[in-house]
């Protein structure tokens, strides 16, 4: 696994130039092309391995198979959930949705909400533990639904998706539910949580962010300050 200064040194070596952006094209077309991956940091640098030898080799699907393999994964994470929020989420076409989950209708049923129809496992989990969470900005959360009326209260959905500026705000999820957003700043050895809620936070709630906070602290080896409005 190499770092991206180690990699631009590489090609130097075979005469390729890496000045300006072509560092970034490279290794966009090779991670493209199935050639590189992601590998785990190195201090803070992030480094680059070959994919085939990060991952083990996986048999090739057939088209009828990878649209059922897809479907399943998706609606077994992340139902209630619509063939539009699955083609947004997967970029395949409105046939080749509708096509995916009908191959997987056996495992589903469907729900009306809000003239909508749901698909939602058969045999739904058991409830998870309420809990509260801290997630980043783009999480999966948010990103897998065209309409996300079901966990954000629609007159504060501005506050996650800024101002048109095409970035999704970090946001503070209690029992399924987006109740606030959160950022973060690294300063004097510490790392500074300030927590804006949509309506004034329970104590409850405080408690929680506040232990969920010390978690990431703990991650980052840094001790933990949170503030709230």
């Amino acid at each position: 696994m190499l770092t991206r200064e180690e990699l631009a040194d590489v090609l130097l070596q075979k005469k390729l130039p890496v000045t300006e952006n072509r560092m970034s094209y490279y290794l966009v077309r090779a991670a493209a092309d199935q050639l590189i991956c992601f590998g785990p940091r190195r201090g803070n640098a992030f480094t680059f391995a070959l994919l085939d030898e990060w991952l083990p080799p996986s048999p090739a699907l057939d088209r009828e198979t990878a649209l059922a393999t897809m479907a399943f994964r998706y609606l077994n994470s992340r139902a209630p959930a619509t063939i539009k929020d699955f083609v947004w989420w997967s970029g395949l076409t409105l046939t080749a949705a509708r096509e995916a989950f009908e191959l997987v209708k056996d495992d589903f049923d469907t729900i009306k909400i809000n003239e909508e129809t749901f698909w939602i496992p058969i045999q739904p989990k058991a409830p998870a533990k309420p809990e509260l969470y801290l997630l980043p900005g783009f999480d999966e959360y948010i990103m897998s639904y065209t309409g996300r009326g079901l966990i954000i209260d629609p007159k504060h959905a501005k506050k996650i998706i800024g101002a048109g500026n095409g970035l999704l705000a970090a946001t503070i999820v209690s029992n399924g539910q987006v109740i606030g957003i959160w950022k973060r700043l690294i300063k004097n050895n510490k790392v500074v949580i300030s927590a804006s809620g949509f309506d004034s936070f329970t104590t409850t709630q405080e408690t929680a962010i506040g232990k969920v906070a010390r978690r990431y602290g703990k991650f980052l080896a840094l001790p933990v300050e949170t503030a709230f409005s």
